[in-house]
């Protein structure tokens, strides 16, 4: 199981606590098993660009133009940066 306290912080942050309506690039998804496999068929997979719309839990977040609801546990497993890297539209 993956840890949150073991996500690397050098400049980027995880989901739970960034600011509403930023635009966000998903650096790495530390989620196993199957909440990892959830995430990326919801497509948050890494250079994806992401939104988060509504605060509280679950989070309520913009990917390829859709809205989905992620608990902010599991939110704490997606580690993110500002949008100022390439993106991508597919997760591999």
């Amino acid at each position: 199981m993956w840890n949150a306290n073991q996500l690397p912080t050098d400049g980027a942050t995880n989901l739970a606590s960034v600011s509403l309506e930023e635009e966000l690039v998903v650096e790495r998804v530390a989620a196993e098993g199957t909440d990892g496999i959830r995430l990326k068929r919801m497509g948050v997979c890494e250079g994806r660009l992401i939104q988060l719309v509504q605060a509280g839990d679950p989070l309520i977040i913009s990917v390829a133009g859709s809205y989905v609801g992620v608990s902010r546990m599991l939110a704490r497993s997606i580690l993110v940066r500002p949008e100022m890297i390439e993106t991508t539209d597919e997760c591999a």
